[in-house]
């Protein structure tokens, strides 16, 4: 992206909107992380994607589906083993720190630590509970994203005097393994036959990253289309966030 141009409303739209070299840049891909971000991409195409859009998301699809065959013919498994359990641990510990927290209803409105309890849930929890229903890749994005709020207000945080401290370590701890699990903080699977697996996995790499130039595109194209762009881009900006908080 950095080294064409596009028309001046695009290249500004672009430039203070999204950044792009956080979406055409991407951290080494393990190949269930590779598959997980390829799933999660392919739903959050725009309602009415522009050419370019559709055609990179078709190869996409044909490049996601060229891996899970590689994958398959190896007896590689798609998600990893362990990926279940750590998504319901990851579960109980979001829905404990919700519950604790719920439970300081019980006093009048006005009470101090009863307010301070609504706050944290409607910061932390303004949809609910629903981002536990999401695939893999997106669920863990939302947790990140919530993780970050908490992570904010330091070790001495309101979220730690209302609910416990083992609870909040509960819930970091749960969230790391989670990403472990996915490939996302870590490789997961340590025995993968390159000359095999690691084609179709670079193909998949660039498909993504095509994908990604088309969206930043189409963000330019007008102010409405940011939004979707955005929203079709998050996969990847998640994966990022991550990364940097491992660091």
């Amino acid at each position: 992206m950095r080294g064409g141009r596009v028309g001046p409303l695009a290249e500004d739209a672009m430039t203070t909107a999204l950044d792009p070299s956080l979406y055409v840049r991407l951290p080494r891909l393990s190949v269930e992380a590779g598959l997980d971000l390829a799933r999660a991409l392919l739903p959050l195409v725009p309602s009415r994607p522009s050419p370019g859009i559709e055609l990179t998301a078709k190869a996409l699809a044909v490049a996601l589906a060229a891996l899970e065959a590689a994958v398959g013919a190896h007896g590689k498994p798609g998600p990893h083993p362990t990926g279940r359990d750590t998504d319901v641990r990851l579960d109980h510990a979001w829905r404990s720190i919700h519950a604790r927290l719920s439970t300081w209803t019980i006093f009048p409105p006005d009470d101090p630590n009863r307010r301070c309890a609504e706050a944290l849930l409607e910061r932390l929890f303004s949809t609910g509970l629903d981002f536990l229903e999401l695939h893999y890749l997106a669920e863990h994005a939302q947790s990140e994203q919530r993780l970050r709020l908490i992570d904010a207000e330091g070790p001495t945080s309101e979220l730690d005097r209302l609910v416990g401290h083992p609870f909040v370590e509960e819930l970091f701890d749960a969230h790391a393994a989670y990403g472990v699990a996915l490939g996302i903080t870590e490789p997961t699977v340590t025995s993968e036959p390159k000359a095999l697996l690691g084609e179709p996995l670079r193909m998949l790499t660039e498909a993504i990253v095509a994908h990604a130039v088309q969206l930043l595109a189409f963000a330019g194209l007008s102010p409405d289309h940011l939004e979707p762009a955005r929203r079709a881009l998050e996969p990847i900006a998640a994966l990022h966030a991550t990364a940097r908080r491992h660091e």
